[in-house]
């Protein structure tokens, strides 16, 4: 009996665990996300300083998401957004809104598409 409880206990907390491990995928991809957008969409408009600033908060987050990223998530991931956005800050401070654009749909994609895979799905789990 004494087994069945600890190991009911142990399970309860893995799935509590893995909530709130979805939890900080979501909260960090779309914050990097709406970050991103606006920023692009500053760089259409015109306005380079605030493409600038949205660009600047973006690494911000994932910067100090760092301990959570290295643990969490795969490495070749974790190095593959960080790439992105650093091509996208680059872009945006070259101050091409063509070139912001072009890096920045690769980072949406890839962030998006780092939290899918996070997400459980029958065929992964069955």
């Amino acid at each position: 009996m004494k087994r069945t409880l600890i190991a009911l206990v142990l399970l309860l907390l893995l799935g509590a665990l893995g909530i709130w491990n979805l939890r900080q995928v979501d909260a960090l991809t779309n914050g990097l996300c709406g970050c991103i957008e606006l920023s692009i969409r500053c760089m259409e408009e015109g306005d380079s300083a605030a493409a600038k600033a949205a660009v600047d908060s973006a690494l911000t987050l994932w910067e100090r998401q760092e301990r959570y990223t290295h643990i969490f998530l795969r490495h070749s991931e974790v190095d593959s957004a960080a790439d992105t956005l650093y091509e996208l800050q680059e872009a945006v401070y070259a101050g091409d809104a063509a070139q912001a654009l072009s890096a920045g749909n690769p980072a949406l994609y890839h962030l998006r598409s780092l939290q899918s895979m996070e997400h459980p799905a029958w065929g992964s789990v069955f």
